[in-house]
């Protein structure tokens, strides 16, 4: 393909993106030596708002004076205090956060007490959230309630030795049963709406992966992907049809009957009604989990004031409440984001799952202690323990 001046089209696109990449050198450098020149692990409560202001007018100023931009006045934008628990190097403590502008520009620092002053530090430090409308909202629930014609179950993965093969859990008697038997490594399995199928990702070796299907008693297996790049985490729509992450364009993205539908996303999930859509990005500064209309693509995020990076939201099965993880804890909240609170605080994966009435959520320990498949009620907050093998990861029961 060839413009109006016979220069090949490939050449111009190239030459506008060194353009944009040059323009934005001096703000990855800025961000990079402010980080270089931190000193973690002494950090505590103990400054005062105008302290941690001038901290961070003085480590911004330094950096223009050093390198030879022009001068200008800076002007706050806002600050205000933090818990620690979002910088692994600060448990506990507290510092600030500290947003200036000089012109058009915004720096945002977080100062310590040894006046540190971190460009990651305003990761967790978004406007306030704005919630999406109710007509959404209520749209996400399903119109009415089916039953499953299959008989379900808590599927997972139980990896022994190199590999994983694929159970079915009983969660009333505690029965296991075993659908898979490879050489493989199989993950991430997850039911169909009907509960008659499953999907889940293998891995037959080095870095490739690739989505596949098969009923619920392990026959007619069936592959669903074969493009180049990895293709995993797959996900159900109501109406059947499979979602799945896939990095193949270089992009991780969501792609849907091998057409792209969501960019720069990873755990999705469709709500009961199919009409709204939850999901992990990180579209601002960390990530969160965000609700967008499966229709239009406007999005609004759930987490916003969230000091913490949201993981893997999980709808509930009437389409009211979504489940999320993050590092921290297991959270619930209205599918508005309203009402947030957590239920789980015990060391965890982030693999989550509803149980099929929506009183408790199930997940998963990952230390000596409580390794294992675990489900708590979301109202009480009791935890019962289902398996403790230390192998036994995402859960999906319907």
């Amino acid at each position: 393909m060839w413009n109006t001046k016979g220069v090949p089209l490939k050449i111009v696109l190239l030459v506008i993106g060194m353009l944009f990449l040059v323009s934005q050198l001096g703000s990855v450098q800025f961000w990079r030596r402010v980080d270089d020149a931190t000193t973690p692990g002494k950090e505590h409560a103990g400054l005062t708002r105008r302290e941690a202001v001038a901290a961070a007018v003085a480590k911004v100023e330094g950096y223009f004076d050093r390198h030879g931009y022009a001068g200008g006045h800076l002007s706050l934008v806002r600050a205000a205090p933090i818990d620690g628990q979002v910088q692994w190097w600060c448990k506990g403590c507290k510092h600030w956060q500290v947003e200036l502008r000089r012109r058009e520009e915004r720096f945002c620092l977080a100062v310590t007490e040894d006046f540190s002053a971190f460009s990651s530090g305003c990761s967790r430090w978004h406007t306030r959230a704005i919630r999406p409308p109710a007509t959404l909202v209520a749209a996400a629930r399903p119109g009415h309630v089916q039953r499953p014609a299959g008989r379900g179950g808590l599927v997972l993965q139980r990896r022994i030795g190199r590999t994983a093969d694929l159970y079915v859990l009983d969660v009333t008697t505690g029965r296991l049963r075993r659908l898979t038997r490879t050489e493989r490594h199989e993950s991430s399995p997850v039911w169909s709406p009907d509960r008659r199928r499953l999907a889940f990702t293998v891995n037959p070796g080095a870095s490739e992966l690739d989505v596949y299907t098969m009923r619920a008693d392990g026959g007619d297996v069936v592959r669903v992907t074969s493009s180049a790049g990895p293709d995993q985490e797959p996900t159900w729509l109501p109406d059947g049809r499979l979602a799945y992450s896939s990095v193949r364009d270089g992009i991780g993205s969501i792609y849907v009957d091998d057409k792209r539908v969501l960019k720069k996303t990873s755990s999705v999930e469709w709500s009961p009604s199919g009409k709204a859509i939850a999901f992990s990005a990180a579209l601002e500064f960390g990530f969160d989990v965000w609700l967008t209309d499966a229709k239009t693509r406007k999005r609004w995020n759930l987490t916003a004031a969230l000091h913490e990076d949201a993981y893997n939201p999980r709808w509930s099965p009437d389409g009211t409440r979504i489940a999320f993880a993050t590092a921290q804890a297991v959270y619930v909240m209205r599918a508005d984001g309203s009402a947030r609170r957590r239920v789980v605080t015990q060391p965890h994966d982030l693999a989550l799952s509803w149980s099929p009435d929506g009183t408790r959520v199930a997940w998963v320990g990952n230390t000596e202690r409580n390794f294992g498949i675990h489900v708590t009620n979301v109202t009480s907050g009791r935890t019962v323990r289902l398996t403790s093998h230390e192998g036994d990861h995402a859960p999906d029961w319907r």
